[in-house]
């Protein structure tokens, strides 16, 4: 394992007038990502360092932060791929820094509900109440997943069967 430096962002608005960076040595591996590194200098360092993740998967974007000058998500960013041994994290610059890594995410949010970037129909044919109803009845009753969706497909009313069982499946799998 060999030592790499961070140079993290730091910023606390109830003690700090001013951002800085702090620098930390890391022990890293090939499979050590940035947000492994940052885990390190929270736990082991003694460092009350504020940051977000979530899914550590790439899914979430909850840990994205700026990484050597590029936005990157810290969880799927090999400290090794970066080809440096001093690595700069800095939260993202387009949102308000909260603490340290952590920026508000509602104006984010405010884009995203004025955006609406998901398909929203304008009615549906069962009443969401109706539907949630079913669904937590047959969640309680331990129901199978397929079983949930022939529930949901009786509860709209609809005359057309519910897929089979092998239409549900994958391609890839038997």
């Amino acid at each position: 394992m060999a030592d790499h430096t961070f140079h993290v962002h730091r910023y606390d608005p109830e003690a700090d007038d001013e951002p800085e960076f702090e620098s930390y040595d890391v022990p890293v591996s090939d499979s050590t990502s940035v947000l492994d590194g940052l885990f390190h200098i929270q736990e082991s360092l003694g460092k009350n360092l504020s940051f977000r993740f979530s899914c550590r998967q790439g899914v979430c974007g909850s840990c994205c932060m700026e990484i050597n000058g590029q936005a990157r998500l810290a969880c799927q960013t090999p400290v090794t791929d970066l080809d440096a041994k001093q690595i700069r994290v800095r939260p993202m610059y387009n949102l308000p820094i909260i603490k340290d890594l952590v920026v508000d995410m509602e104006p984010f949010f405010e884009q995203y509900r004025r955006v609406r970037p998901y398909l929203a129909p304008d009615d549906l044919p069962v009443p969401a109440s109706r539907l949630i109803g079913k669904i937590i009845g047959l969640l309680a009753a331990r129901v199978p997943p397929l079983d949930l969706l022939e529930g949901t497909a009786r509860a709209g009313g609809s005359t057309q069967q519910p897929p089979s069982r092998t239409a549900l499946r994958s391609p890839g799998r038997r």
